[in-house]
Formats: structure tokens, sequence, C-alpha cells
């Protein structure tokens, strides 16, 4: 682990990963908390559906779209790919609070993780690059304990940043 800590690649390219994957767990809490809360006056059947409807989002770009992603992101350049992608993903995220619409969430829902079957290819094929191939096994545990340990992270992050808006009346 020493040694691939030592690579500045690597530790650039792990560090965007781990980034990314608290932003997309942030996400995932996030809009199906304000579904939630977007349907707060409806039956408990309507936000179960919103809710529902906000996981659905996040699968249904992988069917539609999976088989092709991979195959088109070979063709482009990996880092713009990456950049580009996490970037609209950001700002998707954003337009959400800004619209306090169920529908655009949906919609934006499903973009960022159509967008997300490019991106995520993408950093995947930038890690074989920047990894000497005889660390790969020990830096794929160490990416997967960034994607997967940040859930703890966003979850207490979301805890906190949700008390302090019920604090503040937000």
């Amino acid at each position: 682990m020493a040694v691939l800590l030592r690579l500045p690649a690597f530790r650039r390219l792990w560090a965007a990963i781990a980034v990314s994957s608290l932003g997309d767990w942030l996400g995932l809490l996030a809009t199906t908390a304000l579904a939630a809360y977007l349907t707060k006056d409806s039956s408990n059947l309507a936000q179960g559906a919103a809710v529902s409807g906000v996981l659905l989002t996040r699968l249904l770009p992988d069917l539609i779209l999976g088989p092709i992603a991979g195959a088109l992101v070979d063709r482009l350049d990996r880092r713009t790919v990456a950049i580009t992608g996490d970037t609209l993903a950001g700002l998707l995220y954003i337009s959400i609070i800004f619209s306090g619409n169920l529908l655009w969430l949906l919609v934006a829902q499903f973009l960022v993780e159509a967008i997300g079957l490019f991106s995520t290819p993408a950093k995947q094929a930038m890690w074989v690059n920047v990894v000497p191939r005889e660390r790969l096994a020990v830096a794929n545990q160490l990416n997967y304990v960034s994607v997967y340990g940040m859930v703890p992270v966003a979850a207490t992050l979301f805890a906190l940043l949700s008390t302090l808006a019920s604090f503040f009346g937000v």
C-alpha cells in the first residue's frame, strides 16, 4: 500500500474517486429524502412511489445504456470523460435543489446515472493505467474501500446537515 501511496498520479485519482463516491452517496440520500419531502402532503402511497421513483431512475440507465456506454468511453479521452461527467453530475444535483420539482428530480437523477455509466468506466480504465500491474489487487481493494467506505461518511454528513437544517428551520 505504501508503494501505491508514493505515486502522485495514484493519490490524485484515488482522492478523486473518493470525493466522487462521497458525492454519489450524498446524492442518493439527498434525492431520496427530497422526494419524500416534496410529497409530504400526499398519501403514504405517493411518498413511497416518489422514493421508489428515485431508486428506479438510478437503475434505469443501466438497463438502457449499460451495454453501449463502456464501448463509447473507449473511443474518448478518459480523463476528459471522467472530469466532465463528475462536473455535470454535480451541476445536475445543484439544479435539483433550485427546481424543487419532483419530476425534475427524477429526470436529473436519470441523467446523473446515465453520465455515471460513462465516467465510471473512464475512471476504471485510468486506474489500470496508473497502477503498476503487481499492485493492482491492493489498489482495487483501496478503491472499494474508498467507494463503499464513503457510505458511513455520507450518512453521517447527511445526518449532521439535516440536523443543522432542522435547527435553523430550513
